[in-house]
């Protein structure tokens, strides 16, 4: 799916909790978002956002592994971490409410002024004091800072990450 809004300079971690919670509610499993735009179940990847800004626009496209094994190593999907899932010939009656929890919970995300959004957003970010390696370095995730930037710190000092792929070391 995809939602377009205003550009929003922290609409990839927005969308990323919004869609966290509109899923939490299918998943017995606890689910987390990992900076900057994956969610998690069990340590693997359920999900995820990607964002694009054109103009004074930006369109956040979100992917959900539903059904099935998992698709790729390191990823699950709703289905092997638990989920309540409907029958396949109900996928559309299930989804139509979905998109629409999505959509409402980031709308809600959008408004909130940003120390209170991160502040929620810190609760289900996986990577914080944990030990995160990325191409170029390596240190302890310590916040997410108000620009959105993931902030470690190193042995040379905190390194402020914009865009990066991070990993758990």
């Amino acid at each position: 799916m995809s939602v377009v809004v205003e550009n929003e300079h922290l609409l990839p971690l927005r969308a990323g909790l919004a869609t966290r919670d509109a899923l939490q509610l299918h998943c017995p499993g606890r689910i987390g978002v990992k900076w900057p735009n994956d969610l998690l179940c069990d340590g693997a990847k359920l999900g995820g956002v990607l964002c694009e800004a054109e103009g004074t626009r930006t369109v956040a496209g979100i992917g959900v592994n539903l059904e099935g094994d998992s698709p790729v190593g390191g990823a699950t999907t709703l289905e092997v971490v638990g989920g309540n899932l409907p029958p396949a010939a109900d996928w559309q009656a299930w989804l139509k409410p979905l998109v629409t929890a999505i959509i409402t919970r980031l709308q809600r995300l959008i408004q909130l002024p940003v120390p209170e959004f991160l502040t929620r957003y810190r609760l289900h970010e996986q990577l914080l004091g944990q030990l995160v390696a990325w191409d170029g370095g390596h240190g302890t995730a310590l916040s997410i800072g108000a620009d959105g930037a993931l902030e470690v710190s190193t042995a040379a000092g905190t390194v402020r990450l914009h865009a990066d792929e991070v990993s758990l070391a």
